[in-house]
């Protein structure tokens, strides 16, 4: 009782709390369960009528007390509902939610669309009017709140499911009627866009009678929304789950591509193509390579990701990180490794287009041109074609320099060109192009100075282009400080101590790890 004074006490204070009538409810509710458990071990079960019925008085007017505080606060009202959910008492629920309708209500629809699901949550279909009213209510505030639709539509569908199942199948064609309704009116409320089928869609795909609503929900979505790229992304989601969706099934893949494609050729957008690529990566990832045609149809993925990224870059909405990640997918056709007959080319997504292109007439310049379109759509730039591609764009980015170094190092091809240090020239041209602000190129400059120092002639002319690949390295980030450590070490055990000195005083700033290096070799050279 002295717990309860002090808890009232505070409530009675000028400044009032939220939390303080929090504590006296929840408080109050403790000593209502304690008090039943009591009565009950003692078999006085005759007096818990009498207790519940006093501290249900006392909830019942201290919600009353705060409301006239604390109306116009959303943590009091879900307070209120929630304690009244867990004391059962549904009947007084349905009058909280429509004190709430009237007060904070007006701000927002949330527990407004709670109060127009309770009766029929309660009672099932018979109280489907009173539901419809409230719902009608709600969009006289707020009509253009798309959640109220789909909660409304949702509510209906469950209602025609029920009623199906107690075969009563001819009392269900107003529920159908007043979803095409609420449909309508939400269409026209709340503007065609793609989210709101999308929400709707996932809203009531889970009832079976709303297959054919479904349908046209599909329908009117491609119809309205043509010209927004979230449309073609939901229709491929759609009608094929990217998360649980069979790829194995290449007629279910080839459906997805088909809703891609729609999309980039009816919007011309970044966004269109980058939801395109997103799509074909994850479709990628999920095909386990056990068998030939897996491998096959990864393949076939792959080759239509690179053939996105060409069609991207001629139509200039490729960013920079498209080009990089356009690398990775190059690279990743080069590992997967399929004997390619005849019948298999005929497969391939990407050299569909090529086949439609067949099929016309072809003659003069218009079939050659044809041609180069269709070999360009079908992604076959090479690795190297894409990073010089890149390079061409942006020279300085150091990433793009890197795979150009890498690949150089690899695949020396062409050794009539690429031979003795005619390659270390051209890296240090590439190089010098190089600009790396944040200091994240050090394993570029790494790999450029293991590859000129293992060079078996490693005579004055290579060393002065290792010196010269250290004075145009970052110094931010240590990179500087790393290569010239490791260049002095180098020199020394070749016996080049002059050499290094030399170098040292090319260096404008040597840092102080540097100087002690060259000491700390200088002291070990004079001792031998």
């Amino acid at each position: 009782m002295n717990r309860m004074r002090q808890l009232e006490e505070k409530i009675q204070m000028q400044r009032r709390r939220v939390n303080d009538f929090k504590n006296l409810i929840d408080f109050t509710i403790e000593l209502k369960e304690l008090l039943n458990a009591r009565t009950k071990k003692l078999q006085l079960t005759f007096l818990n009528k009498k207790v519940n019925e006093l501290l249900h008085n006392v909830i019942s007017s201290r919600f009353g007390m705060a409301e006239r505080n604390f109306h116009n606060k959303l943590d009091f009202w879900k307070f209120w509902i929630s304690t009244y959910k867990h004391l059962n008492w549904f009947d007084k629920l349905e009058q909280v939610y429509r004190k709430h309708n009237k007060t904070y209500g007006q701000k927002d629809a949330t527990l407004w669309i709670e109060g127009a699901l309770l009766p029929v949550r309660r009672n099932g279909p018979s109280r489907i009017n009173e539901s419809r009213e409230i719902f009608v209510e709600c969009l006289r505030v707020h009509k253009k709140n798309s959640r109220i639709y789909i909660a409304w539509c949702k509510l209906e569908f469950f209602c025609v499911d029920l009623i199906n199942q107690n075969t009563k199948k001819g009392e269900s064609k107003k529920n159908y009627q007043t979803i095409e309704l609420i449909y309508t009116d939400g269409i026209n409320n709340c503007g065609n866009q793609p989210a709101f089928y999308l929400e709707l869609y996932q809203a009531v795909k889970n009832f079976p009678s709303s297959s054919n609503f479904r349908t046209k929900l599909l329908r009117d979505m491609e119809d309205n929304c043509g010209n927004n790229e979230d449309t073609y992304d939901i229709l491929a989601q759609v009608n094929f789950n990217l998360v649980g969706g069979d790829v194995k099934n290449e007629q279910n893949v080839m459906k997805c591509i088909s809703y891609y494609e729609k999309g980039i050729e009816t919007v011309h957008s970044e966004k269109m193509y980058q939801l395109y690529i997103d799509a074909l990566d994850k479709i990628a990832m999920k095909i386990t390579v056990s068998s030939g045609n897996d491998e096959l149809l990864r393949y076939q993925v792959i080759e239509n990701i690179c053939s996105v990224y060409e069609r991207a870059h001629r139509k200039h909405f490729l960013p920079m990180n498209g080009y990089f990640a356009w690398i990775q997918a190059t690279k990743q056709l080069d590992d997967v490794s399929i004997d390619f007959n005849e019948e298999l080319s005929k497969k391939s997504i990407t050299k569909a287009k090529l086949c439609l292109l067949e099929e016309q007439e072809w003659n003069g310049e218009s079939e050659a041109k044809k041609g180069r379109m269709a070999l360009e759509d079908s992604g076959t730039r090479t690795c190297d074609e894409v990073v010089n591609l890149s390079l061409e764009k942006y020279p300085s980015h150091w990433k793009f320099v890197y795979e150009k170094v890498i690949r150089i190092m690899k695949n020396p091809i062409n050794l009539h060109v690429w031979y003795g240090e005619a390659r270390i020239y051209y890296i240090l041209d590439l190089l010098r192009k190089v600009e790396d602000e944040s200091g994240e190129s050090e394993i570029l400059w790494s790999k450029a100075f293991q590859f000129i120092m293992t060079r078996k002639d490693r005579d004055k002319g290579i060393l002065k282009s290792i010196e010269e690949l250290i004075l145009m390295a970052p110094t931010n980030g240590g990179i500087q400080e790393i290569l010239s450590i490791q260049y002095l070490r180098v020199l020394f055990s070749k016996k080049f101590p002059d050499n290094a000195e030399k170098f040292f005083k090319k260096l404008s700033k040597p840092s102080k790890a540097v100087c002690s290096q060259l000491e700390f070799l200088q002291t070990m050279w004079y001792i031998e």
